[in-house]
């Protein structure tokens, strides 16, 4: 089975922010700003030609050998359910539409997808943010999701609209889980996830930390204590004897780091919550065997995480950029969505009437 400490040793960029990243010698092969590459990376083509960066040689995911599990990580879409960006659609990136058109490439490559989001699909709350909720969580379903989580923005909706979701499976069978966030009872709702794929089993815990919750929440939606819950989740995925073992946390980076050194267990964070774009290879969290990648904002990249039942994880993060067709699928979807707020109104979504200019 594939543990924390049989990872590959991962070196990072020299932007990145790992603690006590150690370095190959001077011998290692490295790209041309003198980067050493991560230990297993391609370093030339089929060509014999030298890659001219290691590192983004090390991420080429269409070199990669089909994993015996692909998780397929997204997270903190804050509503861009479209690609986000202001200077024309070939330089945005993100949306449903690209996001499908990817998986399915993966899917038509004959690999075996875990698909898992680390939450908030949604930015404020009101009506319209219910109804994105609805359409995302059609979108996500689609896409044949097994684990996706909550952020802050999400449990400020309601019990009710999130039950509408979270629980339309039934028990065990339902696309949301989360450790920590109780919805009326924490029976309606898993607290873990686990797939079966080639023989492989991955287990899901999923965490918000609730000090990235920043508005009052109603009665029936509690986020309990985080370490007391982490440690909880780590105890029940234990019992599962999982292959894999992944976290998906909402909150600042520096606060899941902390969460993995207290509470060892995991081969894998996934943090939601920041700004900055995804690093391009996990990190190393300083006195663990846990990986960390971020997921970026806005959902404009997915992450891959290659799993292997004879040797390391492979990392790659993919912008979801015009290069990947919208889905027709999801573009109904999305004309599904218009329609909805179309026929509310603007009173409907509890917004103010536009006023008339004085020029008419």
């Amino acid at each position: 089975s594939l543990r924390g400490d049989e990872l590959t040793n991962v070196v990072q960029t020299a932007d990145q922010s790992a603690e006590n990243v150690p370095r190959p010698g001077p011998d290692a092969k490295s790209n041309a700003e003198g980067v050493p590459a991560p230990e297993g990376a391609p370093t030339e083509g089929e060509d014999g030609e030298p890659f001219p960066d290691a590192h983004a040689a090390a991420g080429d995911w269409q070199r990669w050998p089909a994993p015996t599990v692909c998780l397929f990580v997204t997270g903190q879409q804050n509503g861009y359910i479209e690609p986000c960006g202001c200077t024309g659609l070939d330089r945005q990136k993100g949306g449903i539409a690209r996001r499908y058109t990817f998986m399915e490439k993966l899917n038509k490559k004959g690999w075996s997808l875990l698909p898992i989001d680390a939450g908030n699909q949604v930015r404020r709350f009101g009506r319209q943010a219910e109804i994105k909720l609805q359409a995302s969580s059609k979108a996500l379903e689609a896409m044949d999701y097994k684990s996706v989580g909550f952020g802050p923005d999400d449990v400020r909706l309601s019990a009710g609209e999130l039950l509408s979701v979270a629980a339309s499976g039934g028990g065990q069978d339902s696309m949301y889980s989360s450790s920590n966030v109780d919805l009326i009872d924490e029976s309606l709702m898993p607290q873990i996830k686990t797939d079966v794929l080639n023989g492989m089993k991955v287990a899901i815990a999923s965490v918000l930390d609730p000090s990235a919750i920043e508005a009052d929440l109603s009665d029936d939606v509690t986020v309990d204590q985080l370490e007391k819950s982490t440690m909880k989740a780590s105890y029940m995925i234990k019992d599962t004897e999982a292959d894999f073992r992944v976290l998906m946390f909402f909150g600042k980076e520096e606060v899941g780091k902390q969460l993995m050194r207290d509470i060892p267990g995991f081969d894998l964070i996934v943090v939601a919550g920041g700004y900055g774009e995804p690093t391009f290879q996990p990190e190393s969290i300083n006195g663990v065997n846990t990986k960390m990648i971020v997921t970026g904002n806005k959902g404009m990249y997915a992450g891959l995480v290659g799993l292997y039942n004879d040797g390391p994880l492979r990392y790659a993060r993919v912008p979801l950029t015009h290069e990947f067709e919208d889905a027709p699928e999801m573009r109904d979807l999305m004309k599904e969505y218009q329609d909805q707020l179309r026929d509310i109104g603007l009173e409907g979504l509890g917004l103010l009437p536009p006023i008339p200019h004085s020029s008419g």
